[in-house]
Parts: structure tokens; sequence; C-alpha cells
């Protein structure tokens, strides 16, 4: 017979308890709040990198449309929103620097009382296209015909034809 230890002693010693893992930890509620926050962040982050990389409108991708914002820009006197909507050549001479032609150009016409009317496309092929715009300068009336090119964005103005000199618009080639 095997001797057995009375009843109610211990078992005699069987080496260290076999490995028990430890119960799972509750999700604390800080934990979630970090997880949130970071992805507010993410998405805050992705959005910004997609409006500024985007840039802001589109090229014009009409000639119609082109001319629409050049004209837009003309009536802002903003030579800083005109020179994407217009040709490396034409951008050179309007040059946009401070206290340049074109400034004070740009400036004459918001003084001037430019305003513009309708805009007819004249020719249009896959390259080039030829625009007129009515205009009024204080009481003269005029038109102007802009020569616009499809880059590779889309389509820029390239050169600008006032009707006759009857039109005196200061500094503009």
């Amino acid at each position: 017979m095997s001797q057995q230890p009375p009843y109610g002693q211990p078992p005699p010693y069987a080496g260290p308890p076999r490995y028990v893992p430890p119960p799972p930890r509750r999700r604390s509620v800080r934990l979630l709040w970090w997880g949130a926050g970071v992805v507010a962040v993410v998405a805050v982050v992705a959005l910004v990198l997609v409006l500024v990389l985007r840039g802001g409108d589109p090229p014009p991708q009409t000639p119609r449309e082109a001319t629409e914002r050049f004209v837009a820009a003309l009536d802002s006197g903003d030579c800083e929103e005109l020179t994407p909507l217009v040709s490396a050549r034409l951008a050179e001479l309007l040059d946009c620097g401070s206290g340049s032609t074109a400034s004070a150009a740009l400036t004459g016409i918001s003084v001037l009382n430019v305003t513009f009317g309708d805009i007819e496309v004249l020719e249009e092929s896959e390259e080039e296209a030829q625009v007129s715009v009515d205009l009024r300068v204080m009481s003269v009336e005029g038109a102007a015909v802009l020569a616009l090119i499809h880059e590779d964005d889309g389509w820029v103005v390239d050169d600008l034809d006032l009707d006759g000199s009857r039109i005196p618009l200061p500094g503009l080639p």
C-alpha cells in the first residue's frame, strides 16, 4: 500500500505552479480617447494636404472660361491672380512685382471705372483661340480681342489687342 498523507494535510511539494495567464485587461477610456485623437489628427492633416497640394482653381478648360477669369482678375485689380491666366511671355511683360507698371495699370483700371461686357469666341482651334470682350472705360465703349493659346494645363491669354487706341488702359501691353 502506498502512503497517502492523512486527510486535511497538504500534499508534498510538487514544484512551482503551472503558468496561468493574467486576467485580460479592461480597455481604458484613456486609450480610446488617444486612438480617436490620433485618427482625428491624421484626418485633418490629410484634408489640409489635399487642399494645399490641389492648389487653387483648376486651369481654364475653354477659351470662354479663361477669358471670364482673366476679365474677373482685371476687374479685381489683383496682379497675382492674373499671372496664372496669362502665357509666360505675357507674364514677363506684366511683372507683378511691387511698383511694377502692371500693378499701376491694374490700379488704373479700377480708377478709370472699366466695365466688361459680353464675351464672344471668334475663332477656336485645338491650340489657339480669338475672343472678343466688350468693354467700357468711363464713357468710351470698345472691344478688346484676346489671343489665347492652349498650354499644358489649359487656356491662357497670350495677347491683348484693344479696339484701335481709343480706349486708354495705361501700362497694359
